[in-house]
């Protein structure tokens, strides 16, 4: 256990008192459970569908913060963002950067809370939490702009919360600094087991979409968490969006094109009878400087409905 999170308590919170994951308990409740193929690295596809219990949000989850209480869990407006922590691309992580910030920004303007939730791992989820809190984002790897937090993140771990974020790195301690004081992490897993495997992040992925009003993947491969997540949120009724590269236009300087594979799979798959359908964002061919407006957009319909 990280010795900065030794003073700390963790919370024992019932799924009956969030009223997120509640909801997604009566909704999945409501139907008879259809049939969905996986689309991750530890099943082959031809393997059986997701099981209710694989989907529904865990009896108890438990809550780590240096700064929050639980109640951050049932802000006004959670957003979920992800996607690869390996392949990502520079743009990628801009993208999700961009989008996080404009929805802390969207709950300063409008007057409500919000908060960012996600993995917490390298890559797109770690970009996205910097652009929450207003971590510069040419400072990451720099450990500086740490003075002017903002918005609220919280990371659902696939390991206990008293070991905290995972990978650890020379890098993360600052970062995870930040996420417990303006944030926490939260988990399923009450012992202190080993840490992080594929297994048990592929086993929380429904968590962090259930915790959320919606999911958006930024960029990702057809085999991985991101897309397992994109499937189990369609199952709970939670509104999930990917990025459609297609309809952005790209400024050259950005490096190597985005990775597509995951997103063009999740927008081609057939929808699923009377379940939510994974919708593109933006819907409309968009110049990148456009982005947050359009994301905002987005953000004050989720709250009209």
């Amino acid at each position: 256990m990280p010795p900065r999170l030794r003073h700390l308590g963790e919370i024992a919170i019932n799924r009956e008192e969030v009223r997120r994951l509640k909801r997604v308990k009566e909704y999945i409740d409501t139907y008879k459970f259809p049939k969905v193929p996986r689309s991750d690295k530890l099943h082959p596809e031809d393997e059986s569908p997701y099981r209710k219990e694989e989907v529904c949000p865990p009896e108890i989850i438990y809550f780590l913060s240096a700064g929050q209480g639980p109640e951050i869990l049932d802000y006004e407006l959670a957003v979920a963002i992800a996607g690869a922590s390996k392949k990502h691309t520079k743009i990628g992580k801009e993208l999700a950067w961009i989008l996080a910030r404009t929805v802390t920004r969207f709950g300063e303007e409008n007057h409500i809370t919000t908060i960012v939730n996600g993995g917490g791992v390298f890559g797109i989820d770690a970009a996205a939490f910097y652009g929450c809190m207003n971590v510069p984002y040419e400072n990451w790897r720099q450990n500086e702009g740490y003075n002017n937090l903002l918005g609220c993140a919280v990371a659902v771990l696939g390991q206990s919360v008293k070991r905290g974020i995972y990978p650890h790195g020379e890098r993360r301690p600052r970062f995870e600094e930040a996420l417990l004081s303006r944030g926490g992490l939260v988990s399923q897993i009450a012992e202190p087991r080993p840490h992080q495997t594929i297994r048990t992040a592929l086993e929380r992925d429904h968590i962090i979409t259930a915790l959320s009003d919606a999911n958006i993947a930024i960029e990702c491969l057809k085999k991985s968490g991101t897309v397992d997540g994109i499937l189990k949120g369609t199952l709970q009724g939670v509104p999930q969006y990917v990025v459609n590269w297609n309809n952005i236009t790209i400024p050259a300087p950005l490096g190597k094109p985005p990775l597509r594979e995951g997103g063009d799979y999740l927008l081609k798959m057939d929808r699923i009878p009377g379940r939510q359908e994974v919708k593109p964002f933006p819907a409309e061919r968009t110049e990148w400087n456009d982005i947050p407006k359009k994301f905002y957009e987005l953000l004050a319909s989720l709250c009209s409905t």
